[in-house]
């Protein structure tokens, strides 16, 4: 299995699980009263095979059962790239690392963390573009997960939402900002997003190939807190 799977499934996966898991440890050890701070980790190299440039987040200042399981996935993961970085042409599986994170805090009281990752493989065509969120409570500075954030019936609702907004051929930007072209057929299930908060809005990204072209970008729609806050469920 390639490493990008384990990258998106593995940690997600894993943390997701912990979340749900766990027994309320995480809470008791939160100061609520004390914003999360999210610093870098930053390693990069460039030899004659291979290329990388990684930029992790750490939150430094929490010591919640999710936090600290969060920091040390995203290390393993840093590591897990690294050592699968190309030595020679039949060597490794990466020609090329960049991972880079951004912070978000909204109105929603939850910081988001989202990843992005570009893995150029050997013998492939062009890279590979992945997206993770992580969302954590600022009063509990625990993960929320999917299935706690979005019930069935949530799901459905925006579900309807964003594909009237396809149907409807409103505009919709890529992440750099630039329009993005959709497929024909496109249609979108949110199970299949990255979710994450950014200032008063609620944003969903979609992955390559998914509802457009390789070309057009990671299609995004982002709905104003008063267009949402009766369909998310953020007190955990």
């Amino acid at each position: 299995m390639k490493i990008l799977k384990y990258l998106v499934l593995s940690l997600f996966t894993a943390i997701l699980f912990l979340s749900c898991e766990k027994n309320n440890t995480s809470s008791s050890k939160a100061d609520p009263s004390k914003k999360m701070v999210v610093t870098s980790l930053e390693k990069e190299k460039e030899t004659e095979y291979y290329k990388y440039s990684i930029d992790i987040p750490q939150i430094s200042n929490s010591d919640s059962e999710d936090t600290t399981y969060f920091n040390m996935s995203m290390q393993e993961n840093s590591r897990n790239i690294i050592e699968n970085m190309a030595t020679s042409d039949q060597e490794g599986e990466f020609r090329s690392a960049y991972v880079n994170y951004k912070a978000y805090d909204s109105s929603f009281d939850v910081l988001s963390i989202v990843v992005t990752s570009e893995l150029d493989y050997v013998g492939s065509a062009h890279p590979t573009h992945s997206v993770e969120s992580f969302i954590f409570s600022n009063k509990t500075h625990s993960l929320i997960p999917m299935n706690t954030l979005l019930n069935e019936d949530d799901i459905d609702y925006f579900n309807m939402l964003i594909n009237d907004h396809i149907r409807d051929k409103k505009t919709v930007y890529n992440t750099q900002g630039e329009e993005c072209m959709l497929f024909d057929d496109a249609e979108a299930n949110v199970k299949d997003s990255t979710i994450y908060f950014d200032g008063n809005n609620m944003v969903f990204l979609f992955p390559e190939y998914y509802l457009s072209p390789y070309s057009s970008g990671i299609p995004m729609f982002k709905f104003e807190k008063s267009v949402v806050k009766k369909y998310i469920h953020l007190n955990n």
